[in-house]
């Protein structure tokens, strides 16, 4: 399971821990496979991490979309994320 958390603090930290920062910048996916795509490729890019943080600072990718999408690759692929 992947725990997505939308976070403003400049720390680079979440409860009180430093992890990997993955920056999503010039990304513009339109289609559901795209965002499955994107997320796919986090999730094993990071399998090995307990947590990311995602930094978003794109207007054009919906983080709505983009959650739902890790959460269910998330379900198909082996990683540690929680």
């Amino acid at each position: 399971m992947i725990e997505i958390v939308l976070d403003g603090n400049s720390n680079n930290e979440f409860c009180g821990k430093k992890y990997p920062v993955i920056e999503l910048n010039n990304l513009t996916p339109k289609k559901w496979n795209e965002y499955k795509q994107i997320a796919s490729q986090l999730i094993i890019n990071n399998s090995d991490q307990y947590a990311i943080i995602i930094n978003i600072n794109n207007s054009d990718l919906s983080i709505n979309k983009l959650a739902l999408a890790l959460f269910s690759e998330s379900i198909k692929i082996k990683n540690e994320l929680e």
